[in-house]
Parts: structure tokens; sequence; C-alpha cells
């Protein structure tokens, strides 16, 4: 399992280092976009819809620097990570074959994941949210001073990716 592992990596990286075009620091970079909308329900029932770019720079070492930025009316932030492929965390990227990537992240009720699929030089990417065992709905901390906020639904739509 972990040759396996590992001979998906390599195939992987290789094929990504392969079809970039003219990168100064010898990696590649993944760009993502999309938007999320929740349905939400507390602290007050309305609509909401947040602007996730993400930036994401494969490393040949297995090394994957993460930026996302979320913006939603007067409310935004923005997150480093800095993590290795395959390890667990809170959020991470996994190697799910010689063409994808999946990024977990784990919210209080619900795991959203990001699907990346690399063919040449472009990509196509998909997101999806499940909620955990024994949630009947979607918890996260809001924008605007971190407060949870409750949701009927969560959904992205507008997913865009790229290859630089």
């Amino acid at each position: 399992m972990v040759r396996v592992y590992r001979a998906c990596l390599i195939v992987l990286v290789a094929a990504l280092l392969l079809t970039r075009t003219s990168f100064a620091s010898g990696d590649t970079v993944v760009r993502i976009s999309y938007a999320e909308v929740h349905d939400r329900v507390l602290p007050s029932p309305r609509i909401t819809s947040t602007t996730v770019a993400l930036e994401i720079h494969l490393i040949a070492n297995g090394t994957v620097e993460q930026h996302e930025t979320r913006a939603s009316g007067p409310g935004h932030s923005n997150n480093n990570l800095s993590l290795r492929l395959g390890r667990p965390r809170e959020q991470a990227w996994h190697v799910a074959g010689p063409n994808r990537l999946i990024n977990t992240r784990d919210y209080y009720t619900y795991t959203r994941a990001i699907e990346v699929t690399v063919s040449g030089n472009s990509c196509t990417a998909r997101v999806g949210y499940s909620l955990k065992p024994g949630q009947r709905d979607y918890q996260y901390p809001r924008l605007n001073g971190g407060a949870r906020a409750t949701a009927r639904s969560v959904s992205a739509g507008t997913v865009t990716c790229s290859i630089r």
C-alpha cells in the first residue's frame, strides 16, 4: 500500500512539474476558486455566499504550501498552511491516484472535500460537503468574529481550476 501511494505521488508530482511553463521557484501552482453558499438558519436565517480562493504550491519533496482567502460581505480571512501530502490533520492533502489530489478540511459538524484532477497542463476541481456521523446541520465559524453559525446546507458553485 505504501509503495502504491509513493508511486502515485511520484507520478503526480512529476506530471505536474513536467507540464509547467515557467516557474521561478520550481514548484507547480494550482489555483482553485468557488462560491460557497450556506442556507443559514442561525444566528439569522438567510442565504449567504462566501468567495473562496486557494493557491496551492506543490513542491517535489511532497510539501504543499496553501494560501486560502475567504470573503463574504465585510468579513474576510487569509490562511497560510504548510502541509505534507498524506499527513492527517484538521486539513490535509492526499494523493488519490496518478492524476488526482484530494483536500479535506474538518469543520465542527461536517467535512469539506476538494478533488483536483489534472490532465496535461489543465485541471478540474470538484467541491463537496458531507455531514459527520450523527450530525443534522452544518456548523462553521463566521468570518466576522468567528462565532458559530448553523446552516441547513452548504454547496459550492462556479468552481474553477488552473495550473500555473
